[in-house]
């Protein structure tokens, strides 16, 4: 039943691993394509052809070389290479992000949530982040 799960919070978990690596913890027979394809879905590109060592970036004790936004965006990321995934829920998990990027983000969850048919459970204080909801 875990592997059918998906949980953000405001302050997602990190490991002083590589990029890729924190990105397997959902999914360890991803590809490299599949990852960066994830990363520069949910705005990450401009961020991922900054690191030196592309995937082989480690990002520090729990991402501690990451902002808080790039943490909610790169946590949203790996949730989506989970292969069964059937439940999404999200704690503030945009509250880091300004609106723009916030938009986004739940744009591309709504996509990724028609083609892999998962509900999505969303606790957040600002009404705009849930007003596409299908039930508040």
């Amino acid at each position: 039943m875990r592997s059918a799960i998906g949980y953000v919070n405001q302050e997602p978990v990190f490991f002083n691993i590589s990029l890729r690596d924190n990105m397997k913890i959902v999914n360890e027979n991803v590809s490299d394509d599949e990852i960066l394809r994830i990363l520069f879905k949910c705005d990450l590109e401009r961020w991922y052809r900054t690191l030196k060592n592309g995937l082989d970036t480690e990002l520090g004790t729990q991402g501690s070389k990451l902002s808080g936004g790039q943490k909610q965006r790169l946590a949203l990321s790996r949730i989506f290479l989970k292969k069964d995934l059937k439940l999404l829920i999200l704690d503030e998990a945009t509250a880091a992000l300004d609106y723009n990027t916030e938009k986004l983000i739940y744009q591309t969850i709504f996509d990724f949530q028609k083609v892999l048919k998962f509900t999505c459970i969303i606790v957040a204080h600002r009404l705009k982040s849930i007003k596409r909801s299908d039930h508040i």
